[in-house]
């Protein structure tokens, strides 16, 4: 006559039958834990008697280590973008028993995805300090001159502003480009900002955000030359009147023309796109990216587009090729232009796009205007208003000399 078992027990020696059959590892674990459950024993029995490492499913990371000599909870993590695994202990049993390790686990990964508080911006008195503590004192010779230089231009009116928080127009004051010793402070301040933000070998870590843009970057000043360029004025207003003799409807004369009054390069003009054209606020864009270029546009400039843009075609670009709308003009086809003129005209070598440049600056130099970005276009992003606005005043300035020059030849 046979016994008849109960449910629990057919599960039980069912149990017992699969450990008889030599499973081992986390299976034999779980078999054995599912035994101690059912038995009404403690649940730590499983872990107490296991022989190999058990993975908490229901845990991501949570692994119950099993050596030798100790058994211990550890919490397996990979940071937020980092290649490699980290691992932590959280506690060792019997002391930590599963309930605590499990809380333990919560706590450390509630820690780890919460963001880092982040630290309140220095003063910019307080990065002149690291900067000489931590840079100057050891690579600087004249670090002494320095410090009272950064002291007397940013500290003693500025010192109390955040160093993250200085603004172009607020840089440009500090610089005063038209001024003695614009090259010498502008140095200085680009100095102490990349130094700051670690991006130089002589510190491991610097005291500024490294993301953060420097507000001297745009700021240029222009070297204190002689003028060398063998252009005369004569010169520039035989050139002038050539141009306004082309016919109107050839694209090349407003290339021409843009670059004589705007100045910058041909293959700027020839690669300029109405989408790059920010109308109300002045100034234009060529590529993107790394490949980014951008020029201020005076105002007479944005008129002569607008009036270029009424009677566009369907082209994406301000100057379509002839034979492929779909193409920009090359620009060689206005610098062959420009040659052939200079040729026609008994102009020097000289007179080329980059020496009408050159004899620009010169010229507002001995008028008190120095541009503070001469080389336009560059290779920057948006330029900042105070930029622009110095900029177009000298090109305003610079068409009026060119005006007084057609009418006086």
């Amino acid at each position: 006559m046979s016994i008849k078992m109960s449910p629990k027990q057919q599960v039980l020696a069912l149990l017992d039958q699969c450990l008889a059959t030599g499973v081992r590892g986390r299976v034999q674990a779980v078999i054995k834990q599912a035994i101690a459950d059912i038995e009404g024993q403690s649940s730590q029995r499983g872990y107490q008697h296991a022989d190999s490492d058990i993975n908490e499913a229901d845990y991501p990371g949570l692994i119950f280590k099993v050596g030798k000599h100790t058994r211990r909870w550890v919490y397996r993590y990979t940071p937020e973008g980092a290649r490699s695994t980290r691992q932590m202990t959280l506690g060792y049993y019997p002391q930590m028993d599963r309930a605590a390790a499990i809380a333990a686990w919560e706590a450390q990964r509630l820690a780890l995805t919460e963001p880092p508080q982040s630290e309140p911006s220095l003063t910019l008195n307080q990065a002149i300090t690291r900067y000489i503590d931590h840079y100057g004192r050891q690579h600087r010779p004249q670090w002494r001159r320095e410090r009272q230089q950064l002291e007397r231009w940013l500290g003693d009116e500025l010192g109390e502003l955040a160093a993250d928080s200085l603004s172009p127009d607020q840089a440009l004051q500090v610089v005063r480009p038209q001024e003695s010793g614009a090259r010498q402070r502008l140095a200085l301040m680009r100095r102490f900002y990349r130094v700051g933000r670690g991006l130089c070998d002589e510190v491991e870590q610097g005291w500024l955000p490294p993301t953060l843009a420097c507000p001297f970057e745009q700021i240029q000043v222009a070297r204190s030359e002689r003028h060398t360029a063998q252009i005369g004025w004569p010169h520039v207003g035989r050139y002038l009147r050539q141009v306004n003799a082309l016919d109107d409807n050839d694209p090349l004369k407003l290339i021409l023309q843009l670059q004589l009054t705007n100045l910058g390069s041909f293959a700027f003009w020839c690669q300029l796109k109405w989408e790059g054209i920010d109308w109300q606020a002045g100034w234009a864009q060529v590529g993107q990216g790394k490949e980014m270029k951008v020029m201020p546009l005076s105002a007479p400039t944005l008129e002569l587009l607008k009036r270029r843009q009424r009677s566009a075609g369907p082209s994406a670009w301000v100057f379509p090729s002839h034979s492929d709308g779909d193409k920009a003009v090359p620009h060689h086809y206005p610098a062959k232009l420009m040659q052939k003129m200079r040729s026609s005209l008994g102009l020097p070598d000289q007179f080329t796009a980059s020496g009408l440049e050159r004899l620009s600056r010169h010229w507002l130099a001995e008028q008190g205007k120095v541009v503070d970005s001469p080389r336009w276009p560059q290779s920057s992003g948006r330029p900042v208003k105070a930029v622009l606005e110095q900029h177009n005043d000298c090109l305003m300035l610079w068409v009026k000399r060119l005006h007084i020059q057609r009418r006086s030849d």
